[in-house]
């Protein structure tokens, strides 16, 4: 049940003065509080939040399950494990409340134990993805704000292969396009993940160029042409944990530097990439999500430690700044991992209530803006 808090008792009753950059408009905080943890790891146009959440499996145990806050609505639903498989991993959901992941079986499994998977909210039934009759195994990744274009990878053997892949659906059901790459095999992808821009135009991911003398790995956009194939774009030398791609193909996330430092990086076609570190006494910093506007989000960490935590930041093209975001009164740790175009971010919150902890999966919504201005 999504609420907003008053000031004393319920803690976020708050206006905030400022929200990526904006230093005279209102932005209004709704917390879902729980007793677990909870974080919002997307949400869509209409107002639609995806939240994992800790569960109790029995009175000893616990594990993440995903769940659908429909906008407007008090209830939430648990999302379900497709049929014949164990477990099921949720990512992204569009504006027509589509969600996608992937499911896993047992090994040996004659059909091959991973699958991507499609859940239609509206529908309430599950899609699984094809892929081609070469390949046992899938995962996606992200899905454009239609619902109508996924990307991902598939999975083969004999030779090894985990190669990226975009499905696209017509009025003949889904479509697996392989896009190219210089290699079949590209490990760091169960990583470092793809995404695709919300107009379904724009796909990026990290794939391997050579082997020898050891394995080197390249940031490539890949763009759909008039004719429907995939082009490849080469923007970094190197591999990146992405977070998020905007419709202007900029790229956002995070790479290793010196000493094993993680650095918040954002890099377009044809720009010099920016390279961004963490808060100060943080010891790493990545960026997870990008809207159409330049403004990123995502989250500056501590040093390992049992002290401290991560901090909910916000960076954006025009100014350059990294700063943590204000919530409107005093915080603990937090997250930002989602951001749309008119400026709503999500993520979790936790604060001290009379010396007591709380957290929640949270939606810092911008006022309401017209003729909203593209990213640079």
């Amino acid at each position: 049940m999504i609420i907003q808090y008053a000031i004393r008792g319920c803690l976020f009753g708050i206006m905030s003065t400022v929200l990526l950059g904006q230093t005279t408009a209102m932005a209004e905080l709704q917390v879902t509080p729980v007793d677990h943890y909870a974080e919002v790891l997307d949400q869509n146009r209409r107002g639609d939040l995806l939240v994992q959440r800790e569960v109790a499996d029995t009175p000893f145990s616990t594990s993440f399950a995903t769940f659908i806050h429909p906008a407007g609505q008090k209830d939430v639903a648990r999302l379900p494990c497709p049929p014949n498989f164990t477990s099921v991993s949720f990512f992204h959901i569009s504006d027509t409340a589509k969600v996608i992941g992937f499911a896993t079986r047992p090994l040996g499994n004659p059909k091959g134990n991973q699958r991507a998977f499609l859940w239609d909210w509206t529908e309430q039934q599950f899609t699984e993805l094809p892929v081609p009759k070469t390949f046992r195994g899938s995962c996606a990744f992200d899905l454009s704000a239609n619902g109508k274009m996924v990307c991902g990878f598939i999975l083969g053997a004999n030779p090894a292969r985990i190669t990226p892949c975009v499905w696209q659906h017509s009025d003949k059901g889904w479509n697996c396009q392989l896009l190219p790459c210089p290699s079949a095999y590209n490990p760091f992808l169960t990583t470092g993940r793809l995404a695709i821009s919300s107009d379904g135009q724009v796909i990026a991911g990290s794939v391997v160029v050579s082997e020898e003398p050891v394995r080197r790995s390249q940031l490539v956009l890949w763009k759909q042409d008039s004719s429907g194939q995939w082009k490849e774009e080469v923007i970094a030398h190197y591999a990146v944990r992405l977070g998020d791609v905007n419709n202007q193909g900029v790229v956002v996330g995070s790479i290793t530097g010196q000493g094993g430092k993680r650095i918040g990086l954002v890099v377009g076609p044809n720009a010099e990439p920016f390279l961004v570190e963490p808060l100060q006494g943080d010891a790493s910093l990545e960026f997870l999500g990008i809207n159409n506007r330049g403004e990123v989000v995502g989250n500056s960490d501590d040093p390992p430690g049992p002290e401290g935590g991560t901090v909910a930041i916000q960076w954006n093209l025009r100014e350059q700044q990294l700063q943590a975001i204000d919530f409107g009164r005093p915080t603990l740790f937090s997250t930002a991992t989602t951001i749309k175009d008119r400026g709503a971010v999500g993520g979790w919150v936790s604060w001290l209530e009379e010396n007591e902890f709380k957290s929640g999966s949270y939606l810092l919504t911008a006022p309401p803006q017209d003729n909203l201005p593209q990213a640079p």
